[in-house]
This record gives C-alpha cells, sequence and structure tokens, in this order.
C-alpha cells in the first residue's frame, strides 16, 4: 500500500497523527493514536477475505489472522501481509466450521480458540493445522480471550449475578464470575437482552478486565473480586441508562434505534502493567440492514485510578468500524474497504500516546 496515500488520509482524522503529518499541534487531550505502519493483505481468487469477523496478532515477528464469516475460514498472513494459510471451511467434519466463524483469541503462538455461531468453540493449533475440541458454549460472545489452556467469554448469569464464564482445554467444567453492576442487578432482563454484551481481556495469571454494554465502568481482578472505575463517555454515546431503563420497562417496545444505540465494547487489554486500553464502538443499523458507526479507545491506569477517555479511531465513511487488535502500547486495526468489486483488507498500527491526556478521576 502507499503509506503517503494513507499519511494524507490520516491527517484529517481526529486524534490520530501520521508520521509525515504537519498538522495542529495543541493538546488532544485524549489518547493520541499515530500511525506507524500500514500493511494491505495479499488476497487472492481461492484465498480471500469475503467478511471479516475475527482477528488476532500473533506474538513475536508479528503476523495477522483474520476469520471470514461469509466463506466460514481463517486466514494466516504474515507481518508484510503475504498469504500463509487457509484453515477450515464450511462443513461438520473434521477441520470444518459447523457455524461461521465470529470471534478469534490466541493463546500463546500456536493454540487459538475460535468462536463459531452464537454458541460454538473450536480449538485450533496452527502448528499442525488441526482442529479439536469442539464445543457449545453458554450465552453469546462477540469477545472472547485465552490465556493458558483457559478460554474467557462472556456468560450473564442472572442467578449467581456473574457475567464471564471460563472454561479450561479438555474439561466440561464452566466456571463463572465477573461483575455485576447495576443496571443489571436493577434490571435482571438486561442480561438476558441481545443489548447485554461484554468484552474480556486477560490482564495477569488469575485476572481479567471486563467491560459492559450496560455500564460506563471498567472492572479488573480475579474472577472472585475486581475493583472499577467509571469511563466517561466524552465522545461515545456510553451505557444511556435512558434507553436501558426503557428496555428493561417496556421491551416490546424497544426497537432496533433503542437496542443499537448503546455503546459496544469490543476489546479490553493490557498496555503496561498498571494500564488497559478499551475500545468502544457506538453501532448504528442503517436502512438496508448494516452496521456503521464509530470506535473509540480509552486508557484506564489502574494504578493511579483516572482515565483517559474516547480517542476517535480512523473509519471510513458510511462503514462499519475496523476490527482492532491491542499489544502493549500498539494499536492493531483491520478494516475492508469495499472497491467496486475488488475489497481491500488493511492493517494499520498506531502507537497510543497519553502525554496529551486530560486524566480523569
Amino acid at each position: 500500500m502507499n503509506k503517503s496515500l494513507v499519511r494524507t488520509a490520516m491527517c484529517g482524522c481526529a486524534g490520530v497523527v501520521a508520521a509525515g503529518c504537519l498538522q495542529d499541534r495543541r493538546p488532544a487531550q485524549h489518547p493520541e493514536l499515530t500511525l506507524v505502519d500500514s500493511v494491505m493483505l495479499q488476497q487472492s481468487g481461492s484465498e480471500y477475505v469475503g467478511l471479516p469477523s475475527g482477528f488476532a496478532v500473533l506474538p513475536g515477528e508479528g503476523g495477522f489472522l483474520v476469520s471470514d464469516l461469509r466463506n466460514r475460514t481463517v486466514h494466516r498472513f504474515g507481518p508484510d501481509g503475504t498469504h500463509q494459510q487457509q484453515l477450515g471451511r464450511a462443513g461438520q467434519g473434521p477441520g470444518e466450521f459447523p457455524a461461521p466463524p465470529t470471534a478469534l483469541a490466541l493463546d500463546g503462538d500456536s493454540i487459538l480458540f475460535v468462536r463459531t455461531g452464537w454458541a460454538g468453540l473450536q480449538v485450533i493449533n496452527l502448528r499442525t493445522r488441526t482442529f479439536r475440541d469442539p464445543r457449545e458454549l453458554p450465552g453469546n460472545a462477540h469477545v472472547i480471550a485465552a490465556s493458558n489452556g483457559r478460554v474467557y467469554f462472556r456468560a450473564m448469569d442472572p442467578e449467581t449475578r456473574t457475567s464471564v464464564g471460563v472454561l479450561a482445554s479438555g474439561s466440561d467444567s464452566i466456571g463463572r464470575g465477573g461483575p455485576y453492576p447495576a443496571p443489571l442487578a436493577d434490571y435482571p432482563v438486561l442480561a438476558l437482552a441481545p443489548i447485554s454484551m461484554a468484552a474480556v481481556g486477560v490482564i495477569g495469571p488469575d485476572s481479567v478486565a471486563v467491560a459492559l454494554q450496560t455500564s460506563d465502568y471498567v472492572f479488573w481482578g480475579t474472577l472472585e473480586r475486581q475493583d472499577s472505575i467509571r469511563v466517561p463517555a466524552i465522545r461515545r454515546q456510553g451505557s444511556r441508562r435512558d434507553l436501558l431503563q426503557e428496555i428493561a420497562l417496556n421491551p416490546e417496545e424497544a426497537g432496533p434505534d433503542i437496542v443499537y444505540t448503546p455503546s459496544l465494547p469490543v476489546a479490553v487489554a493490557r498496555m503496561s502493567a498498571a494500564r488497559l486500553a478499551v475500545v468502544f464502538d457506538d453501532l448504528q443499523l442503517t436502512e438496508d440492514r448494516r452496521f456503521i458507526g464509530e470506535s473509540f479507545l480509552s486508557v484506564v491506569d489502574t494504578g493511579l485510578r483516572r482515565v483517559c477517555p474516547d480517542a476517535p479511531l480512523p473509519v471510513l465513511p458510511d462503514s462499519r468500524p475496523p476490527l482492532t487488535a491491542i499489544r502493549g502500547d500498539t494499536l492493531f486495526t483491520l478494516g475492508q474497504d469495499v472497491r467496486g468489486v475488488e475489497a481491500v483488507v488493511a492493517v494499520r498500527k498506531y502507537v497510543v500516546r497519553t502525554e496529551t491526556c486530560r486524566w480523569r478521576s
């Protein structure tokens, strides 16, 4: 990809600085995203990504994993965008996906957990290209996380008042825990509603971070005990307590305009020992039943208990927000730009800086 064109496109985005840009350097007050690289993923007529649904960044020298909702495949690309592997296909047999893959989570550099459909889970060994441990999980999870042979996922349970499930590889026993804040406690019906989504990230050997669609708080700690801090909605929609209350009290009158308005947490990860990064999507459902919207990144300083909220991510006009992955102080985004009959899929890499932040306690 022509990087000068990328810089030109990104210079006009609030909160984004591309190397070589000449722009207003007044303090942004939110995290600053500095574009440092852009990689076009190479595709062919037989090996291509029809509709990206999951995204993961390989450790070490990098490389990318992308799941394709349309073709029921997972693709592996090198750090330079070269296509290296295609895994899976539609079907019910070995090495096949019985439902479209919807989310990815890497455990180390060789084990990949793949969420399929509404409730399926598949484990792939990337070295041997073998599929194993197909199973069903409770609830619907648009974000999953994995570490040390365990996968974490959204699992709202009004009875135990928990929001996260954990399953160890080779086990059939699901552990539960995680936060259950208001308004879930006030309106239990919300826990079963399609808007009660959660993003889970592993931040330590036995600790996770959790962001909920029904709360403006971010939580971190073990599954049994969490600390929390409010992440104010400066630019994004936020949890919209008024709409959540309307959904809880008048569910039959809650249409798509209400259901899809609150901010959707799509990623939460550890940046450093005491900092978390959280990404939210603000989605809209178009008349032709497409999701479009905006994305925002916030930094949470758990040590000093302060927040730098809502850096806008660059998003193409009239398109859905990019898929995201976070490694340390680096944000990776994957977007698809349909140009006529050709669909260009590109990964962009940003360094997240907080020197210009206006921290909020």
